[in-house]
């Protein structure tokens, strides 16, 4: 009996508009309004670190862990914010 090699969870963002195409702009789409309407950009790279979390992507938790440590967030509060 063979196994099947597991589905990754990281998806590389050109894998992600051939599979939903749709989905791609939309999320930029809520960032862009996220920004315009003048939120803290602290407080959205939380949100989108929570929300990576949730969606289980890998490669999106490591950025937004980045792009909060480049705001200023310390770590201890990016580490946080899974509980």
């Amino acid at each position: 009996m063979q196994t099947q090699t597991p589905p990754h969870t990281r998806l590389a963002s050109r894998d992600v508009k051939k599979l939903a195409p749709g989905l791609y702009p939309a999320v930029v789409a809520l960032g862009d309004a996220a920004e315009a309407a003048s939120l803290n950009e602290a407080l959205i790279a939380l949100v989108n670190l929570r929300v990576s979390q949730i969606n289980g992507c890998a490669y999106c938790v490591q950025m937004h862990m980045t792009d909060g440590l480049k705001l200023g967030v310390p770590p201890e509060k990016l580490t946080l914010v899974v509980t």
